[in-house]
């Protein structure tokens, strides 16, 4: 490698990277309108704010966006201008700052009187955070034009020009660039049809008439008008008067379930699901749902009770499993889901979104001594007509039973026939390390309950093949536990029929997945992810991707950058109940999330977690409504409600002689804003809906 310095290079200055800082937060576009040469002799420095010895400025004619991150300008410095040497130049925006500056090999720059002359092409390489806040202002009255430019507008105008132009265009050095400029916008402006191919980016305030076709992808920037064939609605995209969705619109309570409405047709062709905040405290409010919490507010609940003492065994969601699944806390403090009970049904939580690619990782310990523990990685599931056919990998964590200490196994709810013969076992183990995973000289038995021990459940999905780890008490994973297993081109014996076909349709396709617990009291919470869980967030109002790390759950931040949001694309944004549609690179907000109040759920006791003049915040994702009954204050009883430290309400009661008075006051609390309530009383009940 070679350690002699760079002679000849580009800078950006102080003042250019804080206008792409300003760029990137504002949503704005930087102008470059100039170039300037000098003879300095000082190194260049980032501190300039205008180049020194500064001999001539001229505008730029052309500039290439080379990738994301570089842009590639050109100026061109005429022969009528010249008689110093070029050391350094430097580059403009609109607002006179100097936005790069570049060291360049010393140069003559002679003018005619020095008995030569010549045009000088001067062309600056940058590289900056985002190319797409560059925009390019080209001065009309430059009246130049290099040779090859005009080899391309002569051969482009030949066919089309009459012969006296085309004797005019021969005659290059008497042909001028606003005359070629004109010509080409009077042949631009006779023809109706627009056509652009390719990635384009349109800035500034546009107009196109006529039909215009866009094709590539489109990046919109400015006041854009479309005219012609192309409209653009509120609330409906419509492109050549094809509604890229139908005439009957998404509702709040079915855009994140179907895409029934979706026309096919016109490009719309899937929905997406990603995390969407349109400001910073929708985001804090997205940042609390992105864990297992999810899981347990979301994700769908199915369970199955497998003992005859009840009604409708091995029927999904009976009466005995509701009971059992409505039984499940969350334990915000350290993200767990509980199981409190002693089950009898095997319980379930789905994630919606069907996959066929993921990896899952769930912590999970038991509280028992008693009695085993079935902890569950769902690796594939099919609800239908009232049955769970579901592919599990199972963890026994006492090892007290002889089986199933650590399985992938593949089970129903009912009997089937197996090739046309009775069939009543309701379940296969397809692979199995029971054997050492329940060798106690590896894991001692431990009767102490959940501050005992953890255990580590690891399940990985590829198309057919699915693979599983896990651990003993408080240790790694082990690599001696690891089991695969891949769906098979022939029926086993021992699968029956219907079973069978159910599990080809999973294995073959996207399905759902999930987590479970069987039998004694537990909890588990996910650990580790990919796919499972989107751990990201946009935020529309500050432009940055906010990440979460699944291990030690810190957020991160990075710009966001283009062509994010796929076109023509329905966009979910499910935890806050939104939906957009992205075209041409820009997102259009169709349903604001869950309409009117924006309260849904239901009213819970908060007295005890609730104190007077404290101040809390709204950190779900909708509008919350707030009531508070206060009473038995002597004197009388007052009440001041704040949201945003707004006071929005303030009464009393009427007393007589001093005798104790009650107030009842209710207010709405909007996503991500805080609120609180004062005032002279002598007990309240405070209760909320929408938690």
């Amino acid at each position: 490698m070679s350690n002699i310095q760079q002679k000849y290079y580009t800078i950006v200055s102080n003042k250019g990277k804080q206008a792409v800082i300003k760029a990137l937060a504002n949503k704005e576009l930087i102008d470059l309108t100039t170039m300037s040469v000098g003879d300095g002799e000082s190194p260049i420095d980032t501190n300039w704010e205008s180049l020194p010895n500064e001999k001539d400025k001229f505008g730029i004619t052309q500039i290439k966006i080379v990738d994301n991150i570089t842009l590639e300008v050109t100026g061109i410095l005429s022969a009528s201008k010249g008689g110093y040497m070029i050391t350094q130049a430097g580059l403009y925006t609109r607002d006179n700052i100097l936005f790069a500056i570049a060291q360049l090999p010393q140069t003559a720059k002679p003018v005619l009187s020095d008995g030569a002359s010549k045009d000088m092409t001067i062309k600056f390489v940058i590289t900056i955070a985002d190319t797409s806040v560059v925009n390019l202002s080209i001065d009309p009255n430059i009246n130049i034009i290099t040779q090859s430019h005009l080899d391309e507008v002569i051969d482009a105008l030949k066919k089309e020009t009459t012969t006296n132009l085309a004797t005019k265009a021969d005659k290059a050095n008497t042909y001028t660039k606003t005359e070629v400029n004109n010509l080409v916008n009077a042949k631009a402006n006779a023809n109706a049809v627009v056509t652009l191919t390719g990635d384009q980016t349109i800035a500034g305030n546009k107009t196109f008439n006529g039909t215009t076709t866009l094709n590539g992808a489109m990046i919109s920037k400015g006041a854009n008008t479309f005219s012609g064939n192309n409209t653009f609605n509120t609330g409906q995209v419509t492109f050549n008067n094809n509604a890229p969705i139908s005439n009957t619109a998404p509702t709040n309570s079915n855009h994140l379930t179907t895409k029934n409405y979706v026309d096919n047709s016109t490009g719309a062709d899937k929905v997406i699901f990603m995390n969407i905040a349109d400001n910073s405290n929708e985001a804090e409010a997205l940042k609390g749902k992105i864990s297992t919490k999810q899981v347990f507010d979301e994700w769908l609940r199915y369970g199955t009770h497998y003992t005859s003492k009840y009604e409708g065994v091995g029927e999904v969601n009976s009466p005995r499993a509701l009971e059992e699944i409505k039984s499940f806390t969350y334990d915000s403090t350290n993200d767990y889901i509980l199981s409190n009970i002693n089950s009898e049904s095997w319980i379930y939580f789905l994630n919606p979104t069907p996959m066929d690619n993921f990896t899952l990782e769930i912590d999970c310990t038991s509280d028992k001594s008693t009695d085993d523990d079935l902890f569950l990685i769902n690796l594939a599931s099919i609800v239908e007509n009232g049955e769970h056919f579901r592919l599990d990998v199972r963890r026994r964590l006492q090892n007290i039973a002889s089986a199933a200490a650590w399985d992938i196994c593949y089970m129903w709810g009912k009997n089937h026939t197996n090739d046309g013969k009775a069939y009543t076992r309701t379940y296969v183990v397809l692979a199995d390390k029971n054997n050492y995973v329940m060798d106690v000289s590896k894991e001692p038995y431990r009767p102490n309950g959940w501050s005992e021990g953890v255990w580590k459940l690891k399940a990985k999905r590829t198309g057919k093949k699915f693979e599983a780890w896990t651990s003993f008490m408080n240790q790694t994973y082990d690599n001696n536990t690891y089991m695969t297993w891949t769906l098979p081109n022939t029926k086993p014996e021992n699968i029956p029929d219907k079973p069978w076909e159910m599990l080809q349709r999973m294995c073959n396709s996207k399905a759902l997945m999930g987590i479970g617990n069987c039998s004694q009291d537990g909890k588990f919470k996910i650990v580790n992810q990919t796919n499972v869980i989107d751990m990201k967030i946009y935020d529309l109002s500050t432009n940055t991707i906010l990440t979460k790390n699944p291990t030690t759950g810190v957020w991160s931040s990075s710009v966001m950058g283009n062509n994010i949001f796929p076109n023509n694309t329905l966009i979910s944004s499910k935890l806050n109940n939104k939906l957009y549609y992205c075209t041409n690179g820009t997102l259009k907000l169709l349903i604001s999330g869950a309409g009117g109040s924006g309260l849904n759920g239901t009213w819970k006791n908060m007295t005890a977690q609730r104190q007077l003049n404290v101040v809390y915040t709204n950190d779900t994702a909708n509008s919350i409504m707030v009531c508070v009954s206060a009473y038995d204050a002597w004197g009388g009883t007052t009440m001041e409600c704040f949201v945003d430290d707004l006071e929005v309400i303030k009464n009393r009661s009427i007393e007589l002689d001093s005798r104790f008075g009650r107030v009842s006051n209710t207010f709405i609390v909007p996503s991500g804003s805080t609120y609180k309530v004062t005032g002279h009383m002598g007990g309240y009940l405070w209760t909320e809906l929408g938690r």
